[in-house]
């Protein structure tokens, strides 16, 4: 069975439902088309706090005036019957939330670009801490061609690993393979009827009453309920069960099947033997080779990385799908509540057309209304993206007043706010109310690639409109200053979004396939759309239009005469600064010579001017990705980057002494005061753990994120600093003691003041 087919045998649309509590009449709740809760025929729309399950934080926040509150219980039903029953004889409203952690599963971590120690050249024994893995595949490599010097399982002893090796004085590398629990992926094989049993008996024994509205997280707190793809298989027998199922449906014979995964061996017996492999890469790193926990042996791969980890992932997602939707299914036959499941990234059962969840919850912290929108709006495109109602809540909202973000959020279609139980939102609880009229309205979203955030960002848009992040394929476009815009795919559709910077006016677009645009204004104003003999002429503005049935992007003819004539001031800067730039002319004249027949020859002509630029600037821009001495995790392949790759790191601990790093040559470009920029993803955890270092200074991550783009790429000015020399040494330090995960995409130095424009470094000619 494939998972497509697996989704839809499982999916219930249902967003409905009649509640019998222990006392009194049975309830009849609804998700109707705006997003709202209707209970009992009315709309609930709760205004509340988020608690721990304590007698004494209840009453806390009883006292306080809250009326609505999420409760935060463990799966195991301890603590269940008191709280449940101390909130029904208060009369409060309340949705009890699985506090406890999911149970991870066991299996073998497959992070080559973590667990590695490069540069190895001494006969020595290897020892480092082996935290809460009992065993660990170690595998030596020679450095220059990969050929295996030495593979063996070593036991942890005293909590650490220790294996001899011997170099010869050669260069090797050491990957290690530990067998431990995985916060990233729940165990969905041997653990996980006994979470189903026990979060069963607590809802059987618990005899809710009317105050009972649903539950939030019913496998408990997770980092993913997917875990990561190409990162980690299950050693559990249940799940090397279901893989040698699908191998066996999917390929019908073992030969086949060993063929699919590129696997050189010939001593299989059955698919037993192939089910039970290890993948020994991920992405660029690792070795060409799996591993057979049960033998100890290595076998390895064919220059065809094969379908090894696609089935693997499959698999995993596979029970995942299922298990999650047979709990929700048991728990709703048990107490027929809404069900809410916590967004945790773009892998997960809501991202179903039409999932048994009712909900999605919703977590927003921060001091403005954009901070909050960058919490609440992912959540909030994947509910909206539902072919079924459902019920969208802000389950833990950190903020200065919940009034404020919920005025904030409603208008993004969130219909219930609970915040963090801090001194201002008890002070508010008497006053606050909720807004009755969110029940009959709700926006109509624009969805955009999350690749294109700058331009596109979370926001309100003209005539109920919402602009909301996605995981569309696409990206944003490189237009110039005047225009901007970005291209995704939508249903077999290629869809192109533009808008003016520059104010309303008329503008033509070259294009070669005019005559079979569509345009769908969201501001209802016609753009009244004249062909021309080169394209289309239309109404822009700053309110995105959307253009659609596009075989290539349109290009204004205003971007294309701006640049020509910005380059033209460029040619005129580097005669003045005697700078030879004639492979950057040659390949802009040649684009711009075959525009009028090739449009998307614009792409190239952009190229060359930021080419040309970068030779002219007064600034240093150096692509993260470049460096040539690191040990961080990968380059990765991300849209939305000015070069579309970026240094990636994701680590549980270096075992590598050196620790991390990424060391850099940058040239000197000024004596003077530079200000000196990162452009990174760093989670507000792990910025205490980066440290710029150059010209002897350490610089920590201190300030706050700024001209976010792509991805989750912001802009950190780390300091002031004076080079001396030609060039100069700039580290990348990453000093960490857990678990830390962040992407480096550009290092920006220039003369102080200048700043960067998002994906793109600032303008030297107007």
């Amino acid at each position: 069975m494939t998972l497509g087919i697996l989704l839809a045998t499982l999916v219930q649309t249902s967003s409905a439902g009649t509640f019998q509590p222990s006392t009194g009449p049975a309830v009849a709740w609804s998700v109707n088309q705006h997003h709202t809760m209707i209970w009992g025929g009315q709309p609930y729309i709760p205004m509340g706090l988020r608690i721990e399950g304590s007698l004494a934080a209840i009453n806390a926040a009883i006292d306080a005036g809250a009326r609505d509150l999420i409760v935060d219980l463990p799966a195991n039903g301890m603590g269940w019957k008191d709280a449940v029953a101390h909130l029904e004889s208060k009369g409060v409203r309340y949705l009890i939330s699985i506090g406890s952690m999911a149970k991870a599963a066991r299996g073998i971590v497959v992070q080559p670009q973590t667990y590695r120690w490069a540069g190895l050249t001494e006969d020595r024994t290897i020892d480092f801490p082996a935290g809460d893995a009992t065993s660990a595949w170690m595998v030596l490599v020679a450095q220059r061609d990969g050929a295996l010097a030495k593979a063996q399982r070593v036991q942890s002893v005293n909590g650490s690993f220790s294996m001899p090796i011997v170099t010869g004085g050669l260069e090797h590398l050491l990957w290690v393979f530990p067998e431990t629990s995985s916060l990233a992926q729940p165990d969905y094989w041997d653990d996980f009827d006994s979470h189903r049993d026990g979060l069963l008996a607590a809802f059987a024994n618990a005899s809710f009453g009317p105050g009972f509205r649903g539950l939030v997280d019913p496998v408990g707190q997770a980092a993913s309920l997917y875990g990561k793809p190409k990162s980690f298989v299950p050693t559990s027998n249940a799940f090397r069960s279901e893989l040698k199922t699908y191998l066996n449906e999917k390929y019908r014979n073992l030969e086949t099947a060993t063929r699919a995964w590129s696997v050189m061996a010939n001593d299989f017996g059955s698919l037993d033997d192939l089910a039970r492999l290890v993948p020994l890469w991920s992405g660029s790193r690792g070795g060409k080779m799996f591993w057979d926990p049960q033998r100890n042996m290595t076998y390895n791969r064919d220059a065809n990385e094969g379908n090894a980890w696609v089935d693997v992932d499959h698999v995993i997602q596979a029970a995942a799908v299922k298990r999650f939707d047979r709990l929700v299914a048991a728990l709703r036959q048990k107490v027929d509540v809404p069900i809410i499941q916590t967004w945790q990234g773009w892998r997960g059962p809501y991202e179903l057309a039409a999932p048994n969840l009712t909900g999605i919850g919703i977590a927003a912290s921060g001091a403005t209304p954009s901070e909050w929108l960058v919490g609440a709006a992912p959540g909030a495109s994947s509910l909206l993206r539902w072919s079924k109602p459902g019920w969208l809540i802000a389950t833990d909202l950190k903020v200065p007043r919940l009034s404020d973000a919920a005025a904030e959020l409603g208008a993004a279609g969130v219909r219930g706010f609970f915040g963090s139980a801090t001194p201002e939102t008890l002070a508010e609880m008497k006053t606050v109310v909720s807004e009755p009229s969110l029940s009959q309205w709700s926006p109509s979203p624009l969805f955009f690639p999350e690749s294109a955030r700058n331009p596109a960002a979370a926001q309100r848009l003209p005539n109920g409109h919402y602009w909301l992040p996605s995981p569309l394929a696409g990206n944003r476009l490189e237009l110039g200053p005047m225009f901007s815009g970005y291209r995704y795919e939508e249903a077999g559709q290629s869809v192109v979004v533009l808008r003016s910077n520059a104010g309303p006016g008329r503008f033509k677009l070259r294009t070669l396939d005019a005559k079979g645009l569509v345009f769908e204004p969201l501001d209802g104003v016609d753009p009244k759309p004249k062909l021309f003999k080169l394209g289309v002429e239309v109404a822009l503005s700053e309110v995105p239009l959307i253009i659609k049935g596009c075989k290539e992007v349109p290009i204004p003819e205003l971007a294309f005469q701006q640049t020509m004539t910005r380059f033209m001031a460029l040619e005129k800067l580097a005669e003045a600064l005697k700078t030879d730039l004639i492979q950057e002319k040659f390949n802009f004249k040649e684009a711009a010579r075959g525009f009028d027949r090739i449009p998307a020859n614009f792409a190239t002509m952009r190229r060359n001017y930021w080419l040309a630029t970068s030779r002219l600037a007064p600034y240093t821009w150096v692509e993260a990705e470049a460096c040539r001495n690191h040990n961080m995790s990968d380059t990765v392949s991300l849209n939305g980057l000015n070069s579309g790759a970026a240094l990636w790191l994701e680590s549980l601990g270096a075992i590598d002494p050196r620790g991390i790093f990424a060391t850099y040559e940058i040239p000197v470009r000024s004596n003077e005061d530079q200000d000196v920029w990162i452009a990174a993803r760093i989670s507000k955890a792990n910025r205490s753990d980066v440290v710029i270092r150059t010209m002897g200074v350490d610089y920590p991550i201190t300030s706050e994120p700024v001209q976010a783009y792509g991805p989750g790429i912001a802009w950190y000015k780390v300091g002031v600093t004076k080079f001396s020399g030609n060039s100069a040494k700039f580290e990348i330090l990453v000093r960490n003691s857990g678990p830390v995960e962040v992407t480096f995409d550009t290092i920006f130095i220039a003369p102080v003041g200048m700043t960067p424009n998002g994906a793109l470094p600032p303008e030297i000619v107007n």
